[in-house]
């Protein structure tokens, strides 16, 4: 199944910018987890958003759903300007 998954395309029609991207979800990810980062507070979200309910080869969420949806904080509350 390793060899179908091509999100960057192959050979001479590869994306040009597949390490630019990586380094850019690297560097958001760590910015995101590193100590003295801003907390994340789920913002409208409940289980039902995030669950995969259909789909026939692989899971889908529902329709209406927004997926995830976070609110960075910089203290342990959030702020009334939000």
């Amino acid at each position: 199944m390793g060899r179908y998954f091509v999100p960057f395309g192959k050979g001479s029609r590869s994306c040009i910018g597949v390490q630019l991207a990586y380094v850019l979800l690297y560097h958001t990810i760590a910015h995101l987890f590193r100590p003295g980062a801003p907390k994340l507070l789920l913002h409208e979200t409940n289980e039902c958003d995030v669950t995969p309910m259909r789909g026939f080869l692989f899971a889908l969420l529902k329709r209406d759903s927004k997926g995830l949806r976070v609110i960075p904080v910089n203290g342990s509350e959030p702020t009334d300007d939000m």
